[in-house]
This record gives structure tokens, C-alpha cells and sequence, in this order.
């Protein structure tokens, strides 16, 4: 896992963060892959997903593209 400065929130297993992502406090991702500019929203838990420029995951989700 490669944190960065991709905010507060949890990395875990292999993921990749794209520049000025951000990871929410209380949020938790794994084996994700975050865009530019995207964004988990304060207790998301992503596992296996992507989620694309300028995105925000707002729920939980499993194996998902946001």
C-alpha cells in the first residue's frame, strides 16, 4: 500500500492513488485504485474497485467502478 498525501482515511493491501486524491477520514480502501482527483467519503469501505476522475464514492461497495 502506498499512502502518500491521500488524507486520513485507511490503505490497505495494493493500491494505487492518483494526484490530489483523497481519502476521507473513517474511510478504509483496499486493493482500489483511485483516479486524479477522486474521492472516498468520510466511513466508505471500497474493496477491489476504481473510482475515476473527479469521482466520489459516497457507499460502500465491492468490485465496483464509481
Amino acid at each position: 500500500a502506498r499512502r502518500g498525501d491521500a488524507g486520513p482515511g485507511e490503505v490497505a493491501g495494493v493500491c494505487a492513488v492518483g494526484a490530489a486524491s483523497w481519502i476521507s477520514e473513517g474511510a478504509a480502501v483496499e486493493d482500489t485504485v483511485l483516479w486524479e482527483r477522486a474521492r472516498v467519503a468520510p466511513g466508505v469501505r471500497l474493496r477491489r474497485c476504481i473510482v475515476r476522475t473527479g469521482m466520489e464514492a459516497r457507499e460502500d461497495a465491492v468490485n465496483r467502478v464509481f
